[in-house]
């Protein structure tokens, strides 16, 4: 926490206060916990399409993003079709309760990449708690 502090420029107090109070952690046994509920806007590759859906925790989003990420990886020459093989029978779920498998079909990714669509970079948003 202290060279976290001292990267962003602040005292290791006021960031500690920071995250236990907008981020929901909490400091216990010599660790940082952290449950973070805030709903999140992320892009998600389901079912040949690209879908802006709204999670509702940190979590969810963490999976929707280590996809895209894993997914751009595999497209990059040569593609490498194995690194979607984590995510086979895999996705997240909406704040609504719907289920969005993760598209692991290397063809239609790379038919999704030649759309001009918004990145997850530019679809990921935080919303106030």
């Amino acid at each position: 926490m202290t060279a976290a502090a001292q990267r962003s420029g602040v005292a290791p107090n006021r960031l500690s206060r920071f995250i236990k109070t907008y981020v929901g952690a909490e400091y216990e046994g010599g660790s940082w916990t952290f449950s973070d509920e805030r709903r999140r806007d992320v892009l998600v590759l389901s079912d040949g399409e690209f879908h802006e859906i709204t999670v509702t925790n940190y979590n969810e989003a963490a999976k929707a993003g280590a996809f895209y990420e894993a997914a751009q990886r595999a497209m990059q020459p040569p593609a490498n079709v194995e690194l979607l093989a984590p995510f086979r029978g895999k996705g997240v779920t909406d704040e609504n309760g719907r289920h969005f498998p993760f598209e692991t079909n290397m063809n239609e990714l790379l038919r999704l990449s030649a759309r001009d669509e918004p990145s997850f970079e530019d679809t990921y948003q935080i919303h106030p708690s």
